[in-house]
């Protein structure tokens, strides 16, 4: 049976233990999120102002089913909505020696057009009197980790950002020399030990890796060794990798859809924070920013960025409510969890100078400033594969995790830059 641990947060030297997961982009689910944020840009790149809910079902049998609302002024046809979705499968790394070929896809277009009820509270030209799509109650969350400098820090919870970092690295290592033996969909989970509100050690390591069935399990666990190892050291964590689990049952060739079915909006906790942070009201990828399902969950994280990123506590939990068609949040809750550095009275001062307006914040991030180039900004589909949080070395920014003096905060806007298309 399993090990049955019993935590005590009495006594002052408690010792409690966390775990989180993460899954790639190649995940059937994150394929399903991948997919429905590659319509979202493809349609903002061509009409700004696009009112998008794309989801996507990816089955076992080969078939891609695009649903949702969309009410944009860029037509696409049968073969447009084709053509993005075996392009972004296939490069994503899945190939028909892999047991799913883009090619061989049955792709079926299921949009409908945006309620009327909901497009009458969201249409607005004053970029200040947007209105919500949607009620919604969205979380933003930032902590310190002490064991990374400033420049080092995702200000995530540390077994969430591990064990994101440990996918992307695997990742990588196999996209430049191993794609024909690994294949693209893996999980990773982490348990991490605390003391004293702080980690002290990885006590299980689970991964999970698909591959082809040339190689043995025992020799995967060799090619991914050293590497599993080098984010470890790192973190400052110690740990014997011959007590991982890897592939627990013992092969893992039958990946992807071929295995699993996959939706958007399945993975909120993984797109998030991890299991001990609270989750909002809905996922993220595949909306237009009018939904603050996200762009209401990135400003509470923006919020919460800039209390621990500028020293003024060492961690904070920003909740705010939304109502449909309101231009701003109907709450805004910002607990600091007895970690404040400055007085209560001047934070919230701070704070008070955010306009929190969704117009605003669209605009602060440039969400809808989707343009073909060859620089970065923000890529949906990239978001979507590793998550809008933390520093991840992809082709998107994630404005909303930068952090800038409390006197900016005002009027601070991200950089005016130009997004490469995905189409």
């Amino acid at each position: 049976m399993a090990v049955v641990t019993i935590e005590s947060n009495l006594g002052r030297l408690a010792v409690n233990f966390r775990t989180s997961e993460f899954v790639s982009k190649a995940h059937p689910d994150k394929m399903a999120d991948g997919i429905s944020a590659l319509v979202l840009q493809e349609h903002l790149i061509n009409d700004p102002l696009a009112h998008v809910a794309a989801e996507t079902i990816l089955s076992s049998s080969g078939e891609v089913s695009l649903y949702g609302e969309i009410t944009s002024g860029h037509d696409m046809t049968q073969a447009d909505y084709e053509r993005l979705v075996r392009g972004y499968v296939g490069g994503l790394g899945w190939t028909k020696a892999h047991g799913y070929d883009p090619d061989e896809l049955i792709i079926r277009k299921q949009y409908a057009l945006q309620s009327p009820d909901i497009a009458q509270g969201v249409v607005e030209s004053d970029p200040s009197r947007l209105g919500a799509g949607d009620q919604s109650e969205t979380i933003g969350f930032a902590i310190r980790n002490p064991r990374f400098s400033e420049e080092e820090d995702q200000r995530l919870p540390l077994p969430h950002a591990l064990s994101r970092d440990l996918l992307l690295a695997i990742n990588a290592l196999r996209e430049s020399s191993l794609s024909e033996v690994i294949k693209p969909d893996m999980k990773s989970l982490v348990e991490v030990s605390y003391k004293d509100g702080k980690p002290v050690a990885l006590e299980k390591l689970v991964l999970a890796v698909s591959h082809s069935d040339s190689i043995e399990n025992g020799q995967l666990r060799e090619l991914i060794r050293d590497t599993v190892m080098s984010v470890l050291h790192k973190y400052k964590l110690n740990f014997n990798f011959d007590e991982a689990i890897v592939n627990g049952t013992g092969k893992f060739v039958i990946g992807g859809p071929r295995g699993d079915t996959g939706l958007t909006g399945r993975k909120i906790v993984v797109d998030a924070y991890g299991p001990e942070i609270p989750v909002g009201g809905g996922a993220f990828h595949g909306k237009d920013p009018s939904k603050v399902d996200v762009t209401g969950a990135y400003l509470a994280r923006w919020i919460a960025n800039q209390i621990v990123g500028n020293g003024l506590a060492d961690k904070c939990l920003v909740r705010l409510s939304w109502a449909i068609g309101q231009p701003m949040p109907v709450a805004m809750h910002v607990d600091l969890c007895g970690t404040e550095k400055n007085s209560i009275k001047n934070i919230t001062e701070m704070l008070a100078q955010i306009d929190t307006s969704l117009g605003v914040a669209i605009a602060r991030f440039g969400m809808r400033e989707i343009k073909p180039g060859d620089t970065k900004g923000i890529v949906y589909p990239a978001i979507a594969g590793w998550g809008p949080f933390g520093l991840v070395k992809d082709d998107s920014e994630r404005p909303w995790d930068l952090v800038v003096p409390p006197d900016k905060w005002k009027e601070w806007t991200a950089p005016k830059i130009e997004v490469a298309g995905q189409s």
